[in-house]
């Protein structure tokens, strides 16, 4: 992130830390602090600065995919921790174990960005957590799970049309990074000399932008859509794509596969040691969320169904089932995890601001168990943002695009 940028993202931080601060006095009042669970992104970088020299934080938890995925900015992030004497640990899994030793009982704590953080039968929220937040639908389908009891207040911000917004400028970068991976592997999808087919499971938001902006770039592969969902189908069918009828009839045909669908870890998997047996040899597969989650990577590693035989540059090369190859591109990390800034910058840092005020929002009042954030939250994030970038609102021409 260039000087200028960093300094004007500061300043977004610094005026709606002080209008939410000014709204909702009680954050402060009782010393709540924030345990802030980060990906190792450039767009983190402005906002915890400003919350480090607030001195708001408890501690933060860097996620371990993208901190090993981006070691430069998991390494700033963590300088900057230890230069403000908090603590800061590299996350070792799924399932928040670690988080409860990171801060002390007498602080009240909301945990932002609770990905790591979800109650489970084995596991006590400790009584000075004030409640969690989070800005994705997979981890607010999760908590909705274990949280049936109100265990514990949450907010969520992926329902938002900021972060729809912010959705669809990932979704754009992902699209050209899936045409820029294809063709370091030698795999064209826009050369006018191929008939190859692009299978792309999954046509919710993200998977709806990605074969639009696919669709835009000139991509020739021939997209097919796949989705469980009929409505979904009719959707893609409306938008001008072909929908498989079967998806086992596609995967043997088809020559690049991305995985856009909200299947969690623990979840069935997208697909069976059937469907990965039906793959062509030198298919590649791109995982939008993770292959850990849509494929169960690690679990088909440890079962001898699939085989990591080498890396190519950053992505994976494996042997399935039959023998025959595949590539899975960031060796299953999320799509965005080698861009920078996750494939975000302007809208996402709206998103961000979104997620601080329903942190405030639940100091404010602890019993509030509506994931939803209020409407007044929303509007009082997007004041100093239009004060700060609306001058350069063209510059931003995923924003704009209809």
């Amino acid at each position: 992130m260039q000087e200028a940028q960093y300094k004007t993202a500061t300043n977004y931080y610094e005026d709606v830390l002080n209008l939410l601060s000014n709204q909702f006095p009680r954050f402060l009042e009782e010393r709540t602090k924030l345990l802030f669970v980060a990906h190792a992104f450039e767009d983190k970088l402005p906002l915890l600065d400003v919350l480090l020299k607030k001195r708001m934080l408890s501690a933060i938890v860097l996620k371990r995919s993208s901190s090993q995925a981006q070691p430069s900015i998991a390494r700033t992030l963590s300088d900057m921790a230890r230069e403000h004497d908090i603590p800061c640990i590299q996350s070792t899994g799924n399932d928040g174990k670690t988080l409860p030793t990171l801060y002390s009982p007498e602080k009240k704590v909301v945990i932002n960005h609770g990905s790591y953080e979800i109650p489970t039968d084995d596991y006590c929220v400790q009584n000075n957590v004030v409640g969690m937040t989070e800005h994705t639908l997979n981890v607010e389908k999760r908590f909705r799970a274990v949280n049936q009891n109100n265990i514990i207040a949450f907010k969520s911000a992926a329902k938002i049309d900021s972060k729809q917004r912010s959705d669809r400028e990932i979704s754009f970068s992902i699209a050209k990074e899936i045409m820029s991976n294809n063709e370091q592997i030698g795999k064209s999808i826009t050369s006018s000399n191929t008939d190859n087919v692009l299978l792309l499971i999954g046509y919710g938001v993200m998977g709806h932008f990605i074969a639009q902006e696919l669709k835009r770039l000139n991509c020739t592969s021939d997209i097919i859509i796949d989705d469980i969902s009929d409505k979904k189908k009719v959707f893609a069918i409306q938008d001008g794509f072909t929908v498989s009828k079967n998806i086992n009839d596609i995967l043997p045909v088809a020559d690049s596969i991305i995985l856009s669908t909200d299947v969690i870890k623990g979840e069935a998997p997208v697909f069976t040691p059937k469907q990965l047996a039906l793959l062509k040899e030198g298919v590649s597969l791109f995982s939008v969320t993770s292959a850990d989650d849509e494929l169960q990577q690690g679990q088909l590693i440890k079962s001898g169904i699939i085989r990591k035989e080498t890396m190519e540059g950053k992505h994976g090369i494996y042997t399935g089932p039959t023998g025959k190859r595949f590539f899975l591109m960031a060796d299953g990390k999320p799509a965005n995890a080698y861009m920078a800034d996750g494939g975000v910058k302007e809208a996402m840092m709206l998103v961000e601001a979104a997620v601080l005020a329903g942190a405030f929002e639940l100091a404010q009042n602890p019993r509030n168990c509506s994931a939803t954030l209020s409407n007044e939250a929303e509007e009082l994030v997007a004041q100093p943002w239009l004060k700060h970038y609306s001058q350069a609102l063209s510059q931003y021409s995923a924003l704009c695009a209809s």
